[in-house]
């Protein structure tokens, strides 16, 4: 095939691209930035064949073709694990139920989840439960890394990247098949979580932290969240109960800005978030908790959600 830039004149006349590139002493080039690493610097001559052999050989085993002697990033495609957030998932009027719980440490989540799914059962609903990170073996092994005691040095954004892929895989292999099967799904915490612990709490963009939840999770957003709110004291006090997580040992401080940010997200989406005063009895909050989701469990049947709701 005729070289177009060699017709044009503008590389010498029988010489190939990755050649010429060779040839401007001092010229960048994707090809010259690719050589370095195979000891041929930019400011090289054209270098002999052996040379251009070798590059084009590693050029290959980085996983780059060639054309026209120009290397170009070859990668198989992969299928994506989700439709592009836009379009993700419409769930159909009579589809499942997402229900999250929030709040601060020892704020009596889990107790609380267990007292609703057996209620749930009993009027005849199929539910499913799950906690974050956890519930899937990857998200289990992210719990493991992340809370064990021995960890202490761990970037935020490494933090966060790691509750988002165990966020990811909960997503695509429980939540959305539960919900697509019309079941109830009950979850201590979701992405609320970040937004208040990696945003909030270690100092991330809040907005940019949603963000990247709703791309890993395929833009799923609960129909109900209910925020237990705990005073950090009380929770401090219910934590001593327990051998501590690095998260939970992260100071009072810490946790008044994650506390803060549950505050700020229920403020700011009261359609979506209902804030009980976690000091209460369990009897006390369960009770609220029920009469809340069996109203809005009623309200959806008879009110369809529609697309942009």
């Amino acid at each position: 095939m005729e070289n177009v830039a060699a017709r044009e004149g503008k590389i010498p006349a029988g010489m190939s691209g990755l050649e010429a590139s060779y040839s401007r002493v001092g010229e960048r080039s994707v090809a010259g930035s690719l050589a370095r690493p195979f000891g041929l610097g930019k400011e090289s001559a054209v270098p002999c064949r052996t040379e251009l052999e070798r590059l084009r050989d590693g050029v290959v085993a980085l996983g780059y073709s060639l054309v026209e002697d120009v290397p170009v990033l070859s990668l198989p495609a992969r299928p994506a694990i989700f439709p592009p957030v836009s379009s993700a998932h419409l769930r159909e009027p009579t589809s499942g139920f997402l229900v999250t719980f929030e709040g601060g440490e020892g704020s009596g989540k889990s107790s609380q989840i267990e007292r609703l799914a057996d209620f749930l059962r009993g009027e005849g609903h199929e539910v499913v439960t799950a906690r974050e990170p956890g519930t899937t073996r990857v998200g289990e092994a992210v719990r493991e890394v992340l809370l064990q005691t021995s960890l202490e040095d761990l970037a935020a954004e490494s933090e966060l990247a790691l509750f988002l892929a165990a966020r990811a895989q909960l997503a695509a292999e429980v939540v959305w098949p539960a919900l697509a099967a019309g079941k109830v799904v009950l979850l201590d915490r979701f992405g609320d979580s970040s937004v208040a612990y990696q945003g909030y709490g270690r100092g991330l963009d809040p907005e940019r932290v949603a963000a990247l939840n709703a791309f890993f999770t395929g833009g799923l957003e609960p129909d109900v969240t209910v925020l237990i709110d705990v005073a950090v004291e009380a929770s401090a006090e219910r934590s001593k109960e327990r051998p501590m997580d690095r998260i939970e040992r992260a100071g009072d401080l810490f946790h008044r800005r994650v506390r803060q940010g549950y505050r700020a997200m229920a403020m700011n989406e009261p359609e979506r978030f209902v804030v009980l005063d976690g000091t209460d009895s369990i009897e006390t909050v369960q009770l609220a908790i029920r009469d809340l989701i069996r109203d809005a469990l009623a309200a959806r049947i008879l009110t369809p959600r529609t697309e942009s709701s």
